[in-house]
């Protein structure tokens, strides 16, 4: 453990916010493009 201390662990959270964001984008595009929305 410890890879990059406090800053490493803070940026955990974040990239599963930035995850999450990106597949809801995806999702709604990809709705857009198949004329589902």
């Amino acid at each position: 453990i410890g890879i990059g201390g406090i800053g490493y662990w803070a940026s955990i959270p974040i990239a599963k916010v930035l995850v999450l964001v990106g597949i809801g984008i995806f999702s709604i595009v990809s709705d857009i493009s198949s004329g589902t929305l």
